[in-house]
């Protein structure tokens, strides 16, 4: 696994949606952070089949622990 970019390829693709909110946000168009959330909501209306699965590529990437304790702390 230490030769593995999952992890950074993941953290970077999650990280994304965060950047483009912020800097819209502060120095740019507002419309961009209304297409981010519009992409969020185009993906909670993916079948629950796909987002299970993505779910568990990302805790097989992350470690079960770590995000056992994530859906622990979110109840």
């Amino acid at each position: 696994m230490e030769a593995s970019y999952k992890d950074e390829f993941l953290t970077l693709i999650f990280s994304i949606p965060l950047i483009v909110i912020f800097w819209e946000s502060v120095w740019g168009d507002p419309e961009s952070v209304q297409q981010v959330k519009a992409a969020f909501q185009a993906m909670g209306e993916l079948p629950d089949w796909y987002q299970y699965a993505f779910l568990g590529c990302v805790i097989a990437t992350f470690g079960l622990r770590g995000m056992a304790k994530f859906l622990v702390n979110r109840r």
